[in-house]
């Protein structure tokens, strides 16, 4: 199995700290092109720096579908999302699938 993702673009929400700062830099390590988002900007300007030339963040409010949906298309064509940001207010142990976009 090849942990190499020359060629691949992946995005990651909440990617300004913790895990999808960590998960950014090792997919950028990688090769893959990072396209990372948070609402937290200064610390997302730390994982760009940290992640290098491949990476490009901006900043995103997953709970803005319109911006959601112009950030994915300018990233282009994306093979792995890792959606890390934030949390559903409200909806602990409830099965993911029978939560609504509104909810998310």
């Amino acid at each position: 199995m090849s942990l190499e993702f020359t060629g691949r673009t992946v995005i990651v929400t909440g990617a300004a700290h913790g895990l999808g700062r960590a998960i950014s830099i090792a997919f950028a390590a990688r090769g893959a092109a990072v396209w990372g988002c948070d609402v937290i900007g200064d610390e997302l300007a730390e994982t760009q720096r940290l992640c290098g030339k491949g990476c490009t963040t901006a900043v995103v409010d997953v709970r803005d579908k319109k911006a959601v949906e112009r950030f994915v298309a300018e990233a282009g064509d994306v093979h792995i999302l890792v959606n890390n940001a934030g949390g559903v207010l409200g909806q602990v142990g409830r099965p993911l699938e029978e939560v609504t976009a509104e909810q998310w």
